[in-house]
């Protein structure tokens, strides 16, 4: 952290440093931001997404972690329908191999415990993997697949 230490906090509103982190995601898909940001601001005001961010002795965030609470059917062993969905783990390239996901991750599977959230899930990236599995993570045989829309194809061939 360049001599300077990065604190995790919680988010309690959708910030502007939170949106602007994955820019480079943004710019390749435009219009994703203002999606983005009117999604998770629902999703925080109902209650059903948390997350945390890790800042510089300035305040800017350098780091972050999601978690989404979704609806899913019982399990063997786990009759909760509350499923946690792990996303937007983020940490500028600068703050990077320094523990902060690490960090916050802890915090968040914390939060979960706390909350009686057992069930989670994660769509981890190559560099992500190794400590996903560090933490306890499995891989597990999760296939999708992206339709494309009648709309989608019609632009194409115009």
């Amino acid at each position: 952290m360049s001599g300077s230490q990065a604190f995790p906090t919680r988010l309690s509103r959708v910030s502007p440093a939170l949106i602007s982190m994955d820019e480079p995601a943004y710019a390749e898909h435009p219009g994703m931001d203002v999606c983005f940001t009117a999604w998770v601001r629902d999703r925080i005001a109902r209650g059903v997404y948390v997350g945390w961010l890790a800042c510089d002795p300035t305040g800017e965030p350098v780091a972050g972690a999601g978690l989404d609470i979704r609806e899913g059917a019982p399990l063997p062993g786990d009759f909760d329908t509350r499923r946690g969905y792990i996303m937007n783990v983020y940490v500028r390239p600068e703050h990077r191999r320094r523990g902060l996901a690490r960090r916050l991750l802890l915090i968040l599977l914390d939060w979960c415990r706390a909350n009686g959230l057992r069930g989670l899930s994660l769509h981890a990236s190559d560099t992500g993997r190794l400590l996903y599995a560090a933490l306890g993570f499995a891989p597990s045989s999760e296939m999708r697949l992206l339709l494309l829309l009648l709309l989608d194809s019609e632009e194409k061939r115009a």
